[in-house]
């Protein structure tokens, strides 16, 4: 006779959470932790585990129970930002529209992005139409100062890159350019820059530009 739900015990749990596979399997987790009685005992920690574990199965009923997890996320957990960045990521490339929209919601609960906030946004902005919100995202990581980060800059470049219809290419170009001179990847720039003028017939800037670009950004890193 299996053990009542109350006996199994939190690493037993956690194992099963670790080891989710598929939208079935961690939805009968979330049902042991809330039995059990361990997802009240230790809310933050159990729900942000709980929304990774949804976050890494590529199921619509994963996404959609993790808007149910997130929804009822204790306010500890609601005033972090990892499970705000958890649930942007998951939506990010499906259902950019709705990645953005809790994006918008992190902003008006005044909780503070960090460092794994901006790459999980501007994914969902390059999956979405237009550049217009990508360009207002990237101007927030720079009042944040949080432009620098090198995830934050390679996913820059990749939404540069990814946008199709701006109402200007140049503003496209210019930006993924700019972001190269952030990383200070001469070569990628170059590279990009090549590929702008010979492909899509713009030059964003000149080559002595981008030079100068990265130069100032290295002595910005050793001042």
């Amino acid at each position: 006779m299996p053990p009542p739900l109350l006996a199994v015990a939190l690493p037993t749990l956690l194992s099963r959470l670790r080891a989710c596979r598929s939208a079935s399997h961690a939805l009968q987790c979330h049902a042991l932790l809330l039995t059990s009685g361990h997802l009240a005992a230790s809310p933050l920690r159990l729900s942000n585990l709980l929304l990774l574990a949804l976050a890494s199965v590529s199921a619509p009923a994963a996404h959609a129970h993790a808007d149910v997890v997130f929804a009822r996320l204790p306010e500890p957990a609601a005033r972090d930002p990892f499970p705000w960045n958890t649930i942007v990521r998951l939506h990010a490339s499906v259902r950019p529209r709705t990645a953005l929209l809790y994006f918008a919601r992190m902003r008006r609960c005044a909780v503070q992005p960090d460092a794994y906030t901006f790459p999980a946004v501007l994914k969902a902005c390059g999956c979405a139409p237009g550049c217009r919100v990508g360009l207002l995202v990237h101007a927030e990581a720079v009042r944040r100062g949080l432009d620098a980060d090198l995830f934050t800059v390679n996913t820059l470049i990749s939404f540069y890159c990814r946008v199709q219809d701006c109402r200007s290419d140049r503003v496209a170009a210019v930006g993924a350019v700019t972001a190269c001179a952030q990383l200070g990847a001469l070569e990628q720039g170059r590279w990009l820059h090549s590929y702008l003028e010979k492909k899509k017939k713009i030059q964003p800037i000149s080559p002595r530009l981008l030079k100068q670009m990265i130069y100032f950004e290295f002595l910005k890193e050793i001042e």
